[in-house]
């Protein structure tokens, strides 16, 4: 069949090429539609609970998509001077101007509420409300300090807005979002940059530093940005210069490149046409897809350019190297294609947009490996190459290994041992703002947020009482049952600050006895409870009003929760505690929590869940087309061996080396499973041919394979592990765990392919040969091709 497709194949060039560009075109014509996303809530499905209960939370309250502004003074170590205010202020001012803003929060707009007692002109009972800095311009010393005491003591403001040490400040814009287009952020972020460079401009003393959900979702954009024009691009010319240094053969570069361009516009086309959204995560699709296609091209130019010596008619060399190579393309293209196809187990929606786009190049890249590569090749005017001195060399490593194989088979026990010990000490953590390395601005910001302000990593929960009543959210008995909560929450040591309704009532109360501090605790009638709440909502200004923290019907209220840095494992140890607690202390209270973080830890652990359940079966699979496609319930055994254990290997060295596992570790066992299976297949399938066509025994079969196959291993692992190391160099962390995962497996597999399987090859064949120190020409009892010194057939 293989060989009936070969001749077919090249002598109607014209017609398969023509066809094969027209569809290529048709594909690849669909680009112009492509977009790009870069909303963090895409990384999660429309049923996702953490999600619904999110946007729940969001449709009752005030919206939690923001923007902060750190305001910290070059000099001094203080904010509370009239230059800083001011810039606080301004910076206030100007942030309502921002698209789609829908609330400021600052120490300056900040409703500081006292009574009449002690100011003359007011009424002793009289509650006023109003904004803590009313104009900074105006401020004298006595004033600051009032300014200083309110900020650093009021719980709303304090590790929230306001740094303890009065070293920094933030204001805090909240953003309506359509979620329509990109655009939405990238123009709101331009806008806030204009803002910040004005303001530094006319105040160089003064630094602003933006954080928040809406510079998460722009710095994604970044990242992608950063590594498509920097690091691909670097990454795909370092494979090429290995390929071609290794080679020694420029148009089989080049060729190798036309494949890979093809392959990626024509897949990526289809998305278009699709309409499905690029991604941070999609964005490494390109490298994916170059690993599939030189692992083809590589393994069927090295094939051809060895069949191509001596007398060899070029003509009849591609047809060899079709026959040989077709079988193994299929298979690994079958395994490939169910490794990738697996990931729609995945919980991850960009993820799974990654599996189907990878799949999509998959079948694109085997029909060009068989059509237009060696086409291409019978066109060009390539030269011959003469009988490399390695192919001897690998030959002879091919005996040594078999003659070698009870101790590597002996330390490769006792290294798979040694890895699943380490497994288990790799722990699932998935923080968004530490997928960005120190590089990044965002990242840098953030830590400063957090080593002086406040936590990033936070909680908000709606909390609503049972029964029917009206205003019952700020009933005595349910504000008394938050308060608990509140104060429960504060004593736990992995928490920042409590964001709660409770501290405003104490302190209106406090108010209306004459700011007496005994008073500062919750008032105990419901009636006055509620005038206090009316009373303090008709002093607000128009977009500060309670929204943030009470339904519109007072029926709920929310409490927002800011932790210190923690690995995700412990994040949900906590969110547990949480829920424990309201069970065991107002189990009839309907309480929902949900946030970023709440999001991306459930998610990571969906993830590599949804990845094991998905990947095993795959493995299923791949192990009976390996099986049926190799028509050997023994090789498709055999195989099992080296596919499973380089990811075992390097789960235990990435115990050593990080420890950490996040939601791009489910990218990297598919990403090196269909490497590794396809390295396993031609060396399998190429063994295969040296037993039953070629009738070589074991030791001969195994040294031919060496000679054949060996040099393309090495070759492809070699230019795949500069690749993926290049792209370890990524500041995003998904990207560059990706790639230094990768590059260690790639790394494993090749030292299993060609010490372990051969061994076990041999141990399981080894009945049918007794001479396994025999070296150089090998005398076969039916073999039609003999072999030369090199190993090579003649």
């Amino acid at each position: 069949m293989s060989q009936k497709y070969a001749h077919w194949v090249l002598q109607h060039r014209v017609l398969v090429t023509a066809i094969t560009l027209l569809v290529i075109a048709a594909m690849a014509s669909g680009l112009p539609r492509l977009r790009f996303s870069i909303d963090y809530e895409y990384f999660f499905g429309a049923d996702n609970p953490e999600l619904l209960a999110y946007e729940k939370i969001k449709e009752v309250y005030t919206d939690t998509d923001n923007l902060v502004f750190i305001v910290t003074p070059t000099q001094g170590d203080d904010v509370f001077t009239q230059d800083v205010l001011l810039v606080v202020e301004k910076l206030t001012e100007l942030a309502w101007t921002l698209p789609y803003a829908n609330r400021v929060d600052s120490i300056t707009n900040f409703q500081h509420s006292y009574t009449g007692l002690g100011n003359a002109g007011l009424d002793s009972d009289e509650l006023i409300v109003e904004s803590l800095v009313d104009d900074a311009q105006r401020l004298d010393a006595a004033s600051i300090q009032r300014v200083r005491q309110v900020a650093l003591s009021e719980p709303s403001l304090l590790n929230f807005i306001q740094a303890s040490d009065g070293s920094a400040t933030c204001v805090i814009t909240t953003f309506n979002l359509p979620n329509q287009s990109p655009q939405e952020i990238a123009e709101l972020i331009g806008a806030a940059k204009i803002i910040i460079n004005d303001l530094q401009q006319a105040h160089p003393d003064i630094s602003i530093r933006p954080i928040g959900l809406t510079m998460l979702s722009y710095t994604y954009g970044q990242a992608s940005r950063q590594d498509i024009k920097q690091l691909t691009p670097l990454m795909f010319l370092l494979v090429l210069i290995l390929i071609a240094v290794f080679t020694r053969s420029a148009w089989g570069t080049f060729l190798s490149m036309i494949i890979i361009v093809l392959t990626d516009i024509a897949a990526f086309g289809v998305f278009g046409w699709l309409n499905i959204p690029i991604t941070t995560v999609t964005a490494v699709a390109p490298t994916i897809i170059m690993a599939i296609v030189i692992a083809h091209c590589v393994h069927f130019i090295e094939t051809f350019m060895q069949q191509w010596q001596g007398e060899v008619n070029k003509f009849d060399a591609l047809s060899t190297s079709i026959e040989m190579n077709a079988m193994p393309i299929f298979i690994t293209s079958i395994t490939t294609l169910i490794g990738f196809l697996s990931m729609n187990f995945n919980d991850v929606p960009p993820y799974r947009d990654l599996g189907n786009l990878v799949g999509i190049a998959v079948v694109i890249a085997f029909a060009l490996s068989l059509s237009l590569l060696p086409i291409f090749l019978s066109i060009l005017p390539m030269r011959q190459r003469s009988i490399r001195q390695h192919q001897t060399w690998f030959g002879k490593l091919g005996l040594s290994v078999i003659q070698r194989r009870v101790p590597v088979m002996v330390v490769s026990v006792l290294l798979v041992i040694g890895a699943i010990g380490l497994i288990p000490s790799n722990t699932l953590n998935e923080k968004f703002v530490e997928q960005f390395d120190e590089r990044f601005e965002f990242r840098r910001d953030s830590d400063f947020f957090t080593d002086h302000i406040s936590g990033i990593y936070s909680i908000e929960y709606s909390i609503s009482p049972p029964g029917g009543a009206e205003l019952k959210a700020v009933s005595p008995e349910a504000l008394l049952q938050v308060d608990h909560f509140v104060q429960w929450l504060r004593d736990q040591p992995e928490t920042r600050h409590v964001y709660s309704i409770t501290d405003t009532f104490k302190r209106l109360n406090k108010n209306m006895h004459g700011d007496d501090s005994d008073w500062y605790k919750l008032p105990d009638d419901p009636q006055l409870a509620a005038q206090y709440l009316l009373l303090y909502e008709m002093s607000l200004p128009f977009g500060l009003d309670v929204n943030n923290q009470l339904t519109a019907d007072k029926d709920a209220t929310r409490v927002q929760v800011r932790f210190d840095d923690m690995p995700s494992s412990d994040f949900l140890l906590m969110e547990k505690r949480i829920a424990q607690w309201w069970s065991q202390q107002a189990p009839a209270y309907n309480v929902t929590g949900a946030s970023t973080t709440m999001m991306f830890t459930h998610i990571v652990k969906r993830a590599v869940d949804s990845m094991v359940v998905g990947t095993l079966i795959a493995f299923g699979l791949i192990s009976i087309v390996m099986v049926i496609s190799l028509r050997s319930i023994k090789l498709g055994v055999i195989s099992l061996l080296p596919n499973v254990i380089p990811i075992v290997l390097s789960l235990g060295a990435w115990a050593l080396l990080d420890g950490e596992i996040g939601m791009s570790f489910a990218v990297v066992i598919v990403l090196t499973l269909g490497i590794i299976v396809d390295d396993t297949v031609h060396f399998l399938s190429k063994y295969q041919f040296a037993r039953n066509r070629l009738q070589l025994n074991p030791t001969e079969a195994i040294q031919q394979t060496f000679s054949t196959v060996g040099v393309a291993l090495c070759i492809t692992s070699a230019a795949l592990i500069g690749g993926f190391f290049v792209l370890s160099l990524s500041g995003f962390a998904r990207n560059s765990d990706m790639g230094l995962m990768a590059a260690i497996t790639v790394g494993l597999a090749l030292l299993v392919d060609l010490l372990l399987l051969p061994a076990l090859l041999f141990t399981i064949d080894k009945t049918t040969d007794t001479k396994i120190e025999t070296v150089g020409t090998t005398q076969t009892n039916n073999s039609a091709t003999p072999m030369n010194s090199t190993g090579d057939t003649a």
